[in-house]
């Protein structure tokens, strides 16, 4: 009996086994030296050239939390107020040696390890990709499709709040393709607790491959198929039994202040699924027709490599029906919560990989289909299937690219913050601890705390949208909950929950954002008074308010008025 033909455009020429052996075969586990240097290496520093002057302010929360577990005052914001503003335990404990870079350049080292996990995570990426059953030219597209990617590359350059979950993640997806769940359930659990430590979302993961695993591996017990998935338990356990015993809340306070009803998630993380894949969307006129269209064809893609991978006709597939839960999981989490306000697609990247997988799987399978109609066909459905996943991973790059020439001046913290990217918010981030600075000792409350409480950790910082104060998070109205945390809205009326806060907290300096005109001249009964507004541009204002007679040490340099 003759053996069944392969899988049409699979190479035969580098195959080895996987898993239990009972898939057909795989291309080479790794990638070989000319691919790593030209699929990999090169277009991924070209991109992270690209991108590195990309700078939210984010992880400067992180690194203020560190610096006070490095000084003795345990993992707070504020010093004796015990609330988890910082949502991943591992970000932190790595933060905690990044801090002790002299304090100018916390944020460019934080970059700089960020950037060294988003090339681990490129590498498993790749290997992943890999260990696929696909023809040589589709692994090919997948490396330059990881490489090339601006969100890798964005997530790279954001200072360690992203690409560490990216790397175990994809690490745990490729090790459980590969067959090492029964094999070696201890690494694969370890690899699981370390993806939930990171990020709480990890359980989401986890639990999505666990389900999968009851169903794609064979010739064990489902016991053995899952029992890895302890490691999970165990890493959420750890983090939610820590954050409970040190805030008296197992979750942390992001959970509360950025909650939103699932209506809203829907409707919002829809949005934020199509304008981090294609942002021309949004754009009317032919950009906008030829990015929904890319659009379509990419889902075409993904739905279709989905549907072959999960029915797992062929044996070539093997467990690489992985990547579909990650998907399915990782685009759970983005309609749940709504999405997120930092542009890169950081909510998305973790399966980027898997994501490059199953869409490939989806232009094979076109072209098979294409080559039964009419062998011609082949090659017009393989370059136009190609050329569809290259332009959707290319396109975000014209609005999305930060490269590193626009830093000028010594390339410390604050010249990457004036990067920034982020329009208004940029100039707040760079002007408002220069206005703290005519205000020494103050306490300050204010929406925008990243740059604010790291240019001064000494100084107590009130933070407005409720991500690291708890009274805020949770008292807050489900309508003002936000994808950026609790909104302001009428902030200076006395009953709002702001304005309470604010009184209570007893705050000396409030500095907002916002339209000047509807800014009153005094609030709380006169408890506060406008001091100073200062344009940010995009017809947007930073507005002061002091507590009366507050001394101010820079009135005579006319910063406040």
């Amino acid at each position: 009996m003759t053996a069944a033909p392969p899988p049409l455009g699979v190479d035969t020429t580098d195959r080895v086994p996987v898993g239990d052996g009972k898939a057909y075969g795989t291309p080479a586990p790794t990638p070989t030296r000319t691919e790593r240097t030209w699929f990999l290496a090169v277009p991924f520093a070209i991109a992270m050239v690209l991108a590195f002057a990309h700078t939210p302010d984010d992880g400067l929360i992180t690194l203020r939390y560190a610096w006070h577990l490095v000084h003795g005052q345990g993992p707070v914001f504020n010093p004796g107020e015990h609330v988890a503003g910082s949502s991943s335990m591992l970000h932190l404990l790595v933060s905690t040696v990044v801090v002790l870079a002299p304090h100018t350049w916390a944020l460019v080292v934080a970059k700089l390890v960020s950037a060294v996990f988003g090339a681990l995570a490129l590498w498993q990426g790749a290997r992943l990709v890999a260990a696929a059953a696909l023809p040589r030219w589709a692994r090919r597209t997948g490396y330059l499709l990881l490489s090339c990617s601006s969100m890798l590359a964005l997530s790279s350059a954001n200072a360690l709040e992203t690409t560490m979950y990216v790397f175990l993640v994809t690490l745990l997806v490729r090790l459980l393709v590969a067959g090492r769940a029964a094999q070696t359930p201890v690494v694969v659990g370890t690899v699981a607790a370390l993806v939930v430590m990171t990020r709480p979302d990890g359980a989401l993961v986890v639990g999505a491959l666990a389900l999968a695993a009851l169903v794609l591996e064979r010739g064990v017990s489902r016991g053995a198929a899952v029992k890895w998935a302890l490691g999970g338990v165990v890493g959420g356990a750890t983090v939610l039994g820590a954050t409970f015993a040190f805030t008296g809340d197992p979750f942390p306070n992001t959970f509360y202040a950025k909650h939103v009803p699932l209506d809203r998630g829907l409707r919002e993380g829809w949005r934020y699924l199509q304008q981090t894949l294609l942002p021309g969307l949004a754009e009317h006129g032919s950009r906008g027709l030829v990015s929904g269209l890319l659009f379509l064809a990419y889902v075409a893609f993904l739905v279709t490599g989905a549907v072959v991978l999960v029915r797992g006709r062929s044996r070539s597939h093997g467990r690489v029906a992985y990547t579909v839960a990650l998907v399915v999981a990782q685009v759970a989490f983005v309609l749940e919560s709504g999405g997120d306000w930092m542009r890169g697609g950081r909510f998305l990247v973790p399966a980027l990989a898997a994501s490059v997988v199953v869409t490939l799987t989806g232009v094979v399978a076109a072209a098979e289909r294409a080559a039964r109609r009419a062998p011609d066909l082949r090659r017009v459905a393989v370059m136009g299937g190609a050329g569809i996943l290259l332009a959707v991973t290319l396109a975000p790059w014209a609005s999305q690219s930060v490269p590193i020439w626009r830093i000028s001046g010594t390339p410390d913290d604050d010249a990457f913050l004036a990067v920034g990217g982020y329009q208004q918010y940029t100039a707040a981030w760079m002007t408002i601890p220069k206005v703290l600075s005519c205000f020494p000792g103050a306490r300050a409350a204010t929406s925008e705390v990243g740059n604010t409480g790291w240019a001064d950790p000494r100084r107590p910082l009130l933070d407005l949208r409720g991500l690291t104060d708890d009274v805020i998070a949770h008292d807050a109205p489900d309508s003002s909950r936000r994808v950026v945390g609790v909104a302001l809205g009428d902030w200076w009326k006395p009953g709002s929950v702001v304005a309470r806060r604010i009184v209570a907290w007893r705050a000396d300096v409030v500095l907002l954002l916002g339209d000047e005109a509807d800014m009153p001249g005094s609030v709380y009964g006169g408890g506060y008074v406008k001091r100073a507004t200062l344009p940010l541009g995009y017809d947007d204002h930073l507005v002061v308010y002091t507590r009366p007679g507050l001394p101010d040490s820079c009135a005579e340099r006319g910063v406040s008025g």
